[in-house]
């Protein structure tokens, strides 16, 4: 009984207890650019990737964190180079599409190039997460909206929290020239608990009744 009690005990720590590391898991990324895009065609949102201007140009199978970041204030990142700042990602995206400029200036003038991710992992438990960013992120719980602070801007902290297990999706938006970063780190993992059992208060009442019997009989 004891030991019932203590495994409880123990998974309500373990889903209570926080650990900033970087989001890593297994997902596929849909690749878009968008020439000459203005600021507000710039935003990280589901309605920029389907505009008749955004082209997708490559999904790819990604393996490794959520880390990425270029911050030399030059226009000649490519997107190759920004995925490959990655500390452990494993991936494989076409010399093409590598070679393109990840972004450029000048939303203001309607001119800059923009480089949209459409990240999309599985995970079993939920978390909690703050994101890293300039420009762009909106993250989604199985299609519904959780987080968003779409439009670009410099590098600033975003929450994402209620995502409870299922569909993790992210949209992240590169604009504007670097620097361009999306750092994705967990805070806390929502794990399952072991539930008591529905008849223990009653039985650890029963053991409470036969001591005190056993006490008086002594």
């Amino acid at each position: 009984m004891y030991k019932t009690i203590a495994a409880a005990t123990t998974a309500v720590l373990i889903a209570g207890a926080a650990s900033a590391v970087p989001l890593s898991g297994t997902f596929t990324i849909d690749i878009y650019q968008r020439l000459d895009a203005t600021y507000l065609e710039a935003h990280a949102t589901e309605t920029n990737l389907a505009a008749p201007d955004t082209v997708l140009l490559e999904t790819i199978n990604y393996t490794g964190s959520l880390w990425f970041g270029t911050y030399d204030h030059t226009d000649a990142t490519t997107i190759g180079e920004w995925l490959s700042t990655s500390p452990d990602g494993v991936y494989s995206v076409s010399a093409a599409t590598g070679a393109l400029q990840l972004s450029s200036p000048n939303i203001d003038a309607g001119t800059s190039t923009t480089t949209f991710f459409d990240i999309v992992g599985t995970f079993t438990d939920g978390f909690t997460l703050t994101v890293d960013h300039d420009d762009g992120m909106t993250a989604f719980d199985d299609g519904v909206e959780i987080a968003s602070h779409a439009g670009p801007t410099t590098v600033i902290t975003t929450p994402v929290n209620g995502f409870d297990g299922g569909e993790f999706r992210m949209i992240y938006a590169a604009s504007n020239g670097d620097p361009s970063v999306l750092m994705v780190d967990v805070q806390s993992t929502v794990i399952d608990t072991v539930p008591l059992p529905a008849g223990l208060p009653l039985l650890l009442t029963g053991f409470a009744g036969l001591a005190l019997l056993r006490r008086r009989r002594g």
